[in-house]
Order: C-alpha cells, then sequence, then structure tokens
C-alpha cells in the first residue's frame, strides 16, 4: 500500500543510452522517474536496465531520435502498465496505475508534439478519447510530462510569442 510517492519528470532531449546512468544516480531516491524526448531504445538497454536496477521500466517507443517517452517504477511497488491503439500517442503516452489505501492512481507521462508540427490539436483531442475511454473519472489522477505549450508570458524570454491553451482542454477534461 502506498502512501508517499515520490515521483520526478525530465525531459532529456534524446540519448537515452548515454543519459541512464547518471538519471538513476541523480534520481534513484525517487520511486518513480518519468522521461520524456528519450528517442528509440535498444532492448539489450531496457534489459540492462531492468537487470541491474531497482526499476521496471514502461515506455512507448519512440523514433530514432524524436518522441519516446519512459516511466521507471521501483520494483517494490505494484502498478499496471495500460496500453492503446492510438498512432497519434504512439511515443508521446505511458499510462500506469496504481493502488493506494483505498484509490487507484493514474499516472499519465506525457510527451505532446509542438505546435509548429500541426499535429498537437491532434493530440490533444486523442488524449482526451483515450482518458474517456479508460474512465479516469472514477481516479485519482497525475498529468506530467512535456506539453510544448506556453499559456502565460512568464514561461518565456519571447515578447512575440503566441499563448497556447490548447493544454486547458485537456486540463478541463480530466478531473486532478
Amino acid at each position: 500500500m502506498l502512501s508517499i510517492l515520490k515521483i520526478i519528470s525530465v525531459n532529456i532531449r534524446r540519448s537515452f543510452e548515454t543519459k541512464i546512468d547518471g538519471i538513476i544516480r541523480d534520481y534513484g531516491d525517487c520511486e518513480i522517474i518519468c522521461l520524456q524526448e528519450c528517442g528509440y531504445i535498444k532492448q539489450h538497454v531496457i534489459s540492462n536496465l531492468e537487470n541491474n536496477t531497482d526499476f521496471k521500466i514502461y515506455f512507448s517507443q519512440g523514433e530514432l531520435h524524436t518522441k519516446g517517452v519512459v516511466t521507471l517504477v521501483k520494483k517494490d511497488i505494484e502498478c499496471t502498465n495500460h496500453y492503446f491503439n492510438s498512432n497519434i500517442l504512439k511515443g508521446r503516452l505511458v499510462h500506469t496505475s496504481f493502488k493506494t489505501d483505498d484509490k487507484v492512481i493514474n499516472l499519465l507521462n506525457i510527451y505532446s508534439p509542438t505546435k509548429s508540427t500541426g499535429q498537437q490539436g491532434f493530440f490533444y483531442r486523442e488524449m482526451i478519447e483515450y482518458c474517456a475511454s479508460v474512465n479516469i473519472e472514477s481516479h485519482r489522477n497525475i498529468m506530467l510530462g512535456d506539453f510544448n505549450c506556453i499559456d502565460q508570458k512568464i514561461d518565456t524570454k519571447n515578447p512575440n510569442v503566441v499563448l497556447d491553451n490548447t493544454v486547458i482542454v485537456l486540463y478541463n477534461f480530466v478531473p486532478f
């Protein structure tokens, strides 16, 4: 039974294979480590990680140097990984759930496309459909990751940036 979870979320900007040892060293005291922009992860790296650390790895495989989301969970924590069939969410979402005293906690580790790709709107609409399909309303939810949006001027040094409220649609849909 879980009472406290220490969770960290980091966009590692590629090179999972060369960065994972430092990540485990720096954040290994966390029960859950959520990583975004991991790229494609080779099978031997996955096996090595599971065989030589205290973590299980749940991932949505990226491509060569793009996409890729990883959730590392301490092996002593019982959790469920949820799979989905959406091509839009592939490489952009890892959904795990945990049982606590009397609740289920959904952890949604997200790596959104940037607005400039033209895919962000599709991604958030697909996320809303996915969340509705897994009945997240009856659970506690933690949504974290890289949302690739700027919704407040304080988040940028660019005075000409166009503020983006796309992610607000998802925030309003998911109960916390």
